[in-house]
């Protein structure tokens, strides 16, 4: 029981009231979107492909950020993963209710440096890589205890069939289909 391959998009989205105001490195490898509106953007790139996954900096204005985090709650986990970088003025802090902040990679003011722009970028991809990686893993770990619990319900029906069932060859050929399951063998034989 394999997990499908997810198809995996890497993107900046930026708020496009910011777009002017706060200056992303070039050089970033990542696609930088600029949207007007954040949440439509997300949905159509989740929607390009069933099997997509966004991993995603989302860059938007505080007071977008509620609006924003709202929607992102609306929206399958396993599809995307996420950090925001929250623009604004430190006066704007106390008014926000920041919900979740592990969700928020950093707060800066329009006037941050593109070196810290570029760590704050790189430290977010790296966030969301690792979260993502670590859903993958669970996912796997998930499927394989679903597979041992199958394995063990047919060892139980092998062994409750070893004291009640009279017919040999309807027990050996009982025995021989839940082995060739429980391997995964394409075949086998029993001497």
């Amino acid at each position: 029981m394999r997990g499908e391959k997810k198809n995996v998009i890497k993107r900046i989205l930026i708020s496009e009231e910011l777009s002017d105001r706060i200056s992303l490195p070039a050089d970033t490898g990542i696609a930088v979107h600029v949207t007007g509106n954040v949440e439509k953007s997300i949905d159509s790139i989740i929607l390009e492909s069933e099997n997509t996954t966004l991993l995603c900096l989302i860059i938007i204005p505080i007071n977008r950020y509620d609006t924003v985090y709202r929607h992102l709650n609306l929206i399958d986990y396993s599809k995307i993963f996420y950090q925001m970088l929250l623009v604004g003025n430190e006066s704007a802090l106390p008014e926000q209710n920041l919900d979740r902040l592990y969700h928020i990679s950093d707060f800066i003011d329009e006037q941050t440096s593109h070196s810290k722009i570029r760590f704050i970028i790189e430290k977010s991809f790296s966030i969301i890589e690792k979260h993502f990686q670590n859903e993958q893993k669970k996912n796997w770990y998930y499927t394989r205890l679903i597979d041992a619990q199958r394995d063990q319900e047919d060892l139980i029906n092998i062994g409750k069939s070893l004291s009640g069932e009279k017919d040999m060859e309807k027990l050996l050929r009982l025995i021989l289909y839940l082995s060739k399951k429980i391997t995964g063998a394409d075949g086998g034989s029993i001497y």
